[in-house]
């Protein structure tokens, strides 16, 4: 899709049920992997009504690099997980294929998100009062998003009896894809899908094999995972369920995959309708259960989510039904580009100490929410052995010596903490 394009291709259009006579597109951001667009449509009137429907604005990124359809899917599905468990987290995606007018090109659509605004100066914590909220957003902070995501159970796949470590397609941290085939324990994905397929990733993209590093990460996923993540170890807190810890372990999440400081920020969902339900009082000084003779609730509009303040009214003391669109200062704490999997809940924080950004304060609100994984005093080991993956990763991608380096660098203190044989070669 050209850059300086003002039609939208057909298959966006046909995806999107859109007006192709109101659409205009444009070039909006940036991305190292894709090209990237804003979409608008113009208010009109309907054909069958004299109503007006708002303009809207939706976010798409096209590629026609290798692996796009692959990455685009994966996005696709990752952001729809994220969204289900916490709608003011990202993004809900909408939509993503092949293009008609770009040879071998792919397209996803997503939400439009407005980022930056809203006051807070990146505020990454912080709750209640005077601490940086604005608008008449969810009120929610990253922390206790982040913990609300960490703390909602994986589906069960279909095919099984419980919740598995996976996904139900690969993803891209990056443009390395990500094998996600189900498995019940955490520790077998963790060595195989991540450790030891990003290493043949990396020896494959940087044209050698690099025998040191090799038996590195093979002892790693040898004798430190089943240590520090064993079935029947990690989690397992004396027969008392804590959170995500339990007698059997612990429970599959849904996990960003990909959650460096930037890849979140404050932003505004444009035209992201709400709900406004309205309750009025049905006689003159009646009003229902101890509520106010009339109140209004809001709430994201999520088919089948009632208000638990009105779970108790009846169904015809409504009156009304108004879906508003969301106002310009509805800012949140927000996150995007994912590359999910259901996982251990700590396995995000690999990259978030990585690259930094995320300071004491968010810490401390989302260990008071969501507890460290037993065994505690293993937590720190926990996030290197994930931070060594990103490391690896950054290998594959970027090649040279530097993120190779941090990667042995934490795999051979691990080495030396668990290994069998220590550190050494």
């Amino acid at each position: 899709m050209p850059s300086s394009s003002t039609t939208v291709d057909p298959a966006i259009i046909r995806a999107l049920s859109l007006e192709g006579t109101s659409s205009k597109i444009t070039t909006h951001g940036g991305s190292g992997f894709s090209s990237t667009f804003r979409i608008t449509t113009s208010t009109r009137k309907s054909s069958t009504t004299t109503a007006e429907s708002p303009s809207t604005s939706i976010f798409v990124k096209t590629s026609s690099a290798p692996g796009a359809e692959v990455m685009f899917q994966g996005e696709h599905a990752s952001l729809n997980a994220i969204h289900d468990a916490v709608p003011s987290l990202c993004p809900e995606a909408f939509a993503w294929g092949r293009l008609d007018l770009e040879p071998g090109g792919y397209f996803l659509a997503t939400e439009f998100l407005d980022l930056g605004g809203g006051g807070g100066g990146g505020r990454r914590s912080g709750k209640g009062k005077g601490t940086g909220r604005s608008g008449t957003g969810s009120g929610m902070s990253l922390a206790e998003k982040l913990a609300k995501l960490h703390s909602t159970p994986a589906p069960v796949p279909d095919g099984h009896d419980e919740p598995q470590f996976g996904f139900p397609v690969p993803t891209c941290c990056g443009d390395t894809e990500q094998d996600n085939s189900f498995t019940s324990s955490w520790a077998d994905f963790f060595a195989r899908r991540r450790l030891l397929a990003v290493l043949d990733r990396g020896e494959k993209n940087n044209g050698s094999p690099e025998a040191q590093l090799r038996r590195t990460v093979e002892r790693v996923a040898g004798e430190v995972v089943p240590k520090l993540l064993g079935d029947g170890h990690l989690g397992v807190s004396g027969g008392r369920g804590d959170g995500n810890n339990s007698k059997r372990g612990i429970v599959p999440v849904v996990v960003h995959g990909d959650l460096w400081s930037g890849n979140q920020s404050r932003g505004r969902f444009v035209g992201r309708r709400r709900s406004r339900r309205r309750l009025r009082k049905q006689n003159q000084g009646h009003a229902p259960r101890g509520h106010d003779q009339e109140k209004e609730t809001d709430k994201y509009a999520s088919d089948g989510d009632a208000d638990p303040d009105l779970q108790a009214v009846e169904e015809d003391e409504y009156d009304e039904e108004e879906h508003e669109y969301e106002d310009e200062d509805d800012y949140e704490e927000v996150i995007y580009d994912p590359a999910s999997c259901y996982a251990h809940n700590e396995y995000d924080f690999g990259i978030m100490h990585m690259f930094g950004g995320f300071g004491s304060a968010f810490w401390n609100e989302y260990h008071a929410l969501v507890p460290k994984t037993e065994p505690v005093g293993e937590y720190d080991d926990r996030v290197r052995l994930y931070e060594s993956y990103h490391h690896l990763n950054h290998w594959a991608i970027f090649g040279g010596g530097g993120y190779k380096g941090g990667a042995m660098r934490l795999l051979k203190g691990l080495l030396a903490k668990y290994g069998g044989g220590g550190g050494g070669e």
